[in-house]
């Protein structure tokens, strides 16, 4: 299997400055929410079109997390697939040929950009519920 690191971020840049002070004196929580964010992008990615390219199955189970960074300026998670053929697929044009297989559904270019910016609100709820529970 060949692999290359094509890493995704998903930047939370718009959530207020005081959240973003809360989450650097509650990184546990705010690093648990961003991952579930992260997972549930991840997902969509897989399920939703345009969806990350699938043959074999070998790409939808490389998705992994590289880093979460929380500082006083910016929350952020970033990850995404580690098979050289979805970096590929990602920043490709729609013109580009998809894989001719019977198992591959709706692929498509931004396949994860394009989650970001449709799903993006959901997501950033996702952070703000794990944080949230601390005062359940």
């Amino acid at each position: 299997m060949t692999t290359q690191k094509s890493t995704f971020t998903m930047d939370f840049k718009i959530f207020k400055s005081s959240l973003i002070r809360w989450a650097n004196d509650n990184q546990e929580e705010a690093k648990d929410g961003l991952a579930d964010a992260f997972w549930m992008m991840i997902d969509d990615a897989k399920w939703k079109p345009p969806q990350a390219p699938f043959l074999l199955g070998d790409l939808h189970a490389s998705a992994e997390i590289d880093e979460i960074k929380i500082t006083t300026k910016f929350i952020q998670v970033s990850g995404g697939f580690n098979i050289i053929y979805a970096a590929k697929q990602h920043e490709q044009e729609k013109s580009y040929a998809k894989p001719t297989t019977s198992v591959v559904r709706n692929p498509g270019p931004k396949f994860l950009e394009t989650k970001m910016m449709e799903y993006g609100e959901t997501y950033m709820e996702e952070v703000v519920k794990k944080m949230r529970r601390l005062y359940d």
